[in-house]
Protein backbone atom coordinates (compact mmCIF):
# COMPACT_ATOMS: atom_id res chain seq x y z
CA UNK A 1 0.00 0.00 0.00
CA UNK A 2 1.63 3.20 -1.14
CA UNK A 3 0.51 6.09 1.08
CA UNK A 4 3.41 8.38 0.32
CA UNK A 5 1.34 11.16 -1.27
CA UNK A 6 -1.00 11.15 1.74
CA UNK A 7 1.69 10.43 4.25
CA UNK A 8 3.17 12.66 6.89
CA UNK A 9 6.54 10.89 6.56
CA UNK A 10 7.13 12.74 3.29
CA UNK A 11 8.47 15.81 5.07
CA UNK A 12 9.58 14.13 8.29
CA UNK A 13 13.31 14.89 8.09
CA UNK A 14 12.74 18.55 7.29
CA UNK A 15 10.16 18.97 10.05
CA UNK A 16 12.31 17.16 12.61
CA UNK A 17 15.16 19.59 12.01
CA UNK A 18 12.91 22.64 11.91
CA UNK A 19 10.49 21.84 14.74
CA UNK A 20 11.87 18.90 16.64
CA UNK A 21 10.33 15.44 16.67
CA UNK A 22 6.54 15.40 16.53
CA UNK A 23 4.29 12.35 16.67
CA UNK A 24 2.07 13.61 13.85
CA UNK A 25 5.07 13.34 11.51
CA UNK A 26 5.02 9.52 11.65
CA UNK A 27 2.45 6.75 11.53
CA UNK A 28 1.77 5.77 15.10
CA UNK A 29 -0.97 3.15 14.71
CA UNK A 30 -1.82 0.31 12.34
CA UNK A 31 -4.79 -2.04 12.33
CA UNK A 32 -6.26 -4.79 10.17
CA UNK A 33 -9.48 -6.80 10.42
CA UNK A 34 -9.07 -9.82 12.67
CA UNK A 35 -8.36 -13.29 11.32
CA UNK A 36 -12.05 -14.13 11.76
CA UNK A 37 -13.87 -14.95 8.53
CA UNK A 38 -15.37 -11.88 6.87
CA UNK A 39 -19.18 -11.95 7.01
CA UNK A 40 -21.13 -12.41 3.79
CA UNK A 41 -21.77 -9.09 2.11
CA UNK A 42 -18.99 -7.28 3.94
CA UNK A 43 -17.22 -4.57 1.95
CA UNK A 44 -14.02 -4.83 3.97
CA UNK A 45 -11.91 -7.76 2.90
CA UNK A 46 -9.16 -9.59 4.76
CA UNK A 47 -6.57 -7.51 2.89
CA UNK A 48 -7.79 -4.19 4.39
CA UNK A 49 -5.37 -2.10 6.41
CA UNK A 50 -5.57 1.27 8.15
CA UNK A 51 -2.76 3.51 9.39
CA UNK A 52 -2.98 6.64 11.54
CA UNK A 53 -0.82 9.66 12.18
CA UNK A 54 -1.95 12.59 14.29
CA UNK A 55 -5.56 13.31 13.33
CA UNK A 56 -5.56 11.35 10.04
CA UNK A 57 -6.43 7.77 9.17
CA UNK A 58 -5.73 6.29 5.74
CA UNK A 59 -7.42 3.00 4.79
CA UNK A 60 -6.51 0.82 1.87
CA UNK A 61 -6.44 -2.61 0.33
CA UNK A 62 -3.16 -4.51 0.33
CA UNK A 63 -4.15 -6.68 -2.64
CA UNK A 64 -4.57 -3.71 -4.98
CA UNK A 65 -2.39 -1.18 -3.18
CA UNK A 66 -5.17 1.39 -3.43
CA UNK A 67 -6.35 3.89 -0.85
CA UNK A 68 -10.05 3.43 -0.14
CA UNK A 69 -10.78 6.02 2.58
CA UNK A 70 -9.31 9.00 4.37
CA UNK A 71 -10.71 10.01 7.73
CA UNK A 72 -9.75 13.16 9.62
CA UNK A 73 -10.67 13.51 13.27
CA UNK A 74 -10.99 16.61 15.44
CA UNK A 75 -8.37 15.38 17.92
CA UNK A 76 -5.33 13.11 17.71
CA UNK A 77 -6.12 9.43 17.14
CA UNK A 78 -5.19 7.52 20.31
CA UNK A 79 -6.38 4.05 19.22
CA UNK A 80 -8.46 2.49 16.47
CA UNK A 81 -9.63 -0.96 15.52
CA UNK A 82 -11.95 -2.84 13.20
CA UNK A 83 -14.93 -4.46 14.91
CA UNK A 84 -14.36 -8.24 14.98
CA UNK A 85 -18.10 -8.96 14.77
CA UNK A 86 -18.64 -6.48 11.93
CA UNK A 87 -15.47 -5.54 10.01
CA UNK A 88 -17.40 -2.79 8.20
CA UNK A 89 -17.14 -0.74 11.41
CA UNK A 90 -13.97 1.08 12.41
CA UNK A 91 -13.83 2.30 16.04
CA UNK A 92 -11.62 5.37 16.51
CA UNK A 93 -10.69 6.69 19.96
CA UNK A 94 -9.52 10.27 20.32
CA UNK A 95 -9.19 12.63 23.26
CA UNK A 96 -12.75 12.55 24.62
CA UNK A 97 -14.76 9.99 22.66
CA UNK A 98 -14.91 6.88 20.51
CA UNK A 99 -16.43 7.40 17.06
CA UNK A 100 -17.70 4.46 15.01
CA UNK A 101 -17.29 4.80 11.23
CA UNK A 102 -19.13 2.72 8.64
CA UNK A 103 -16.36 1.98 6.14
CA UNK A 104 -18.40 0.11 3.55
CA UNK A 105 -18.50 2.99 1.09
CA UNK A 106 -18.16 6.49 2.52
CA UNK A 107 -16.50 6.15 5.94
CA UNK A 108 -19.21 8.21 7.62
CA UNK A 109 -19.50 8.44 11.40
CA UNK A 110 -22.54 6.43 12.50
CA UNK A 111 -22.38 6.81 16.28
CA UNK A 112 -20.29 8.18 19.13
CA UNK A 113 -19.50 6.79 22.55
CA UNK A 114 -18.91 9.72 24.88
CA UNK A 115 -18.31 9.96 28.61
CA UNK A 116 -18.46 13.65 29.47
CA UNK A 117 -16.12 13.03 32.42
CA UNK A 118 -13.34 11.62 30.23
CA UNK A 119 -10.89 14.09 28.72
CA UNK A 120 -7.78 12.02 28.07
CA UNK A 121 -8.44 8.65 26.39
CA UNK A 122 -5.14 6.82 25.88
CA UNK A 123 -6.26 3.33 24.81
CA UNK A 124 -9.26 1.29 23.67
CA UNK A 125 -10.28 -2.36 23.43
CA UNK A 126 -13.31 -3.98 21.80
CA UNK A 127 -15.06 -6.96 23.33
CA UNK A 128 -16.53 -9.86 21.34
CA UNK A 129 -20.05 -8.97 22.51
CA UNK A 130 -19.89 -5.33 21.44
CA UNK A 131 -18.44 -3.85 24.63
CA UNK A 132 -15.95 -0.99 24.46
CA UNK A 133 -13.23 -0.44 27.06
CA UNK A 134 -11.41 2.90 27.22
CA UNK A 135 -8.36 3.67 29.33
CA UNK A 136 -7.27 7.19 30.23
CA UNK A 137 -4.00 8.96 30.91
CA UNK A 138 -5.17 9.59 34.48
CA UNK A 139 -5.67 5.87 35.22
CA UNK A 140 -9.45 5.55 34.83
CA UNK A 141 -10.94 2.64 32.87
CA UNK A 142 -14.47 2.93 31.46
CA UNK A 143 -16.53 -0.02 30.23
CA UNK A 144 -19.40 0.66 27.82
CA UNK A 145 -21.71 -2.30 27.21
CA UNK A 146 -23.08 -2.80 23.71
CA UNK A 147 -25.51 -0.03 22.80
CA UNK A 148 -24.51 2.24 25.70
CA UNK A 149 -23.15 5.53 24.34
CA UNK A 150 -23.53 8.21 27.04
CA UNK A 151 -22.42 6.88 30.43
CA UNK A 152 -20.09 3.96 31.09
CA UNK A 153 -21.64 0.81 32.53
CA UNK A 154 -18.70 0.43 34.91
CA UNK A 155 -15.87 2.74 35.93
CA UNK A 156 -12.61 1.54 37.49
CA UNK A 157 -10.86 4.39 39.32
CA UNK A 158 -8.34 2.62 41.54
CA UNK A 159 -5.45 2.85 39.06
CA UNK A 160 -2.98 5.70 39.20
CA UNK A 161 -0.95 5.48 35.98
CA UNK A 162 -1.64 5.91 32.27
CA UNK A 163 -3.66 3.02 30.82
CA UNK A 164 -1.70 1.99 27.73
CA UNK A 165 -3.81 -1.03 26.78
CA UNK A 166 -6.69 -3.28 27.69
CA UNK A 167 -8.23 -6.58 26.63
CA UNK A 168 -11.24 -8.82 27.15
CA UNK A 169 -11.08 -12.51 27.95
CA UNK A 170 -12.92 -15.08 25.81
CA UNK A 171 -16.30 -14.65 27.52
CA UNK A 172 -16.05 -10.83 27.30
CA UNK A 173 -15.63 -10.18 31.01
Amino acid sequence: LDVREASPHRHAQMTMAARGKRFDDFYTHLTRPSAMPVTHGSFIGPDAIAVAAGRSIVMGALATGSITHRITTKDEVKAFRFNDANPDELFVASKTKVVVYDVRRTAEAVREIVDKGTVDISSMALGPKGSVLTGTESGIVNLFERGVTKQPTRVFKNLSTNISGGAFNEDAT
